[in-house]
């Protein structure tokens, strides 16, 4: 795996630190989290997947848990799927 380390000129902001760095990016996939995200070792090899499995998908993204416990913390509004069944979602 490749790392690049980028650094900019001031601070812009969480919004715009991920805009900076996604114009650079030479990558296929591009996944976005905070530094205090702690992920599983299946996640970013599962989400490949299901993205590699039809052409048609634009985004992914998985559920998000509260640390140590079952509870949901964020999803996609209307979009709790307990499946990686893939979904069709309606731009709002």
């Amino acid at each position: 795996m490749n790392v690049l380390l980028i650094k900019t000129q001031s601070n812009l902001g969480y919004a715009g630190g991920n805009n900076f760095g996604i114009r650079r990016s030479t990558g296929k996939y591009i996944l976005i989290l905070n530094d205090d995200v702690i992920i599983e070792s299946n996640l970013i090899k599962g989400l490949v997947e299901i993205v590699q499995s039809n052409d048609t998908i634009g985004i992914i993204g998985p559920v998000i848990y509260r640390y140590r416990s079952s509870d949901v913390w964020f999803y996609s509004q209307n979009i709790l799927h307990k499946t990686s069944k893939v979904l069709d979602v309606p731009l709002l």
